[in-house]
């Protein structure tokens, strides 16, 4: 009686085995899936700036202003986000590529301007260059390259620089409109939070 016992113990457990090992999930490669949106050459072009630039504006109050370039940063942000695979889950990493180019005034009259370019980071439009321009950490603009060039298809303002016409093309609120800015001389004008408008001179 114990060996016949024994003997269906063992088959029981042979089969429990067996089908525990049948329900085993197949999950392959388990690594993340990693995406990296980086900003396009043609996007990089726009942007005026080497990092090491010097820029002079001048204020409707006869201010100057000298902002010395303290470097072209370039970094990525990280996402992750889980996958949904039952019992076999992984992330999908999404690495967003930044440029960060930060300006220092040699005196109080405008301390600093940042420059920020970057993928975007929501999840429907991944495939859009943001860019954000502040003046003394207060945020004057921001926009993206695709929709600027979309929508301002021909220049639409300018300001004389050395002795020309330079063209460019408002950046900020419609009803703003007090931020001009031109893919080859980068800033051309601006407004403070003092209400100052600014000029660039050089």
């Amino acid at each position: 009686m114990k060996i016949k016992l024994l003997y269906i113990t063992m088959i029981v457990i042979f089969f429990c085995t067996q089908a525990c090992k049948r329900s085993e999930p197949d999950c392959g490669d388990l690594s993340d899936e990693i995406t990296n949106y980086n900003i396009a050459d043609s996007n990089k072009a726009k942007i005026p700036y080497t990092g090491t630039d010097t820029l002079v504006f001048v204020s409707n109050s006869n201010d100057t202003a000298v902002l010395i370039g303290q470097g072209k940063k370039s970094f990525q942000t990280t996402t992750r986000n889980s996958i949904a695979g039952g019992d076999c889950p992984k992330s999908a990493v999404n690495n967003y590529q930044n440029i960060q180019i930060n300006f220092i005034g040699n005196d109080s009259t405008i301390k600093n301007i940042n420059f920020n370019v970057y993928k975007n980071n929501q999840l429907l439009t991944p495939s859009f260059t943001d860019f954000d321009i502040s003046i003394d950490n207060l945020l004057i603009a921001t926009n993206n390259f695709e929709y600027v060039n979309y929508q301002f298809k021909s220049p639409n303002d300018s300001i004389i620089l050395d002795n020309k016409y330079q063209k460019g093309v408002f950046i900020d609120n419609y009803s703003n409109k007090t931020t001009l800015f031109n893919f080859a001389k980068g800033l051309l004008r601006f407004k403070d939070k003092n209400n100052k408008t600014w000029t660039k001179n050089k």
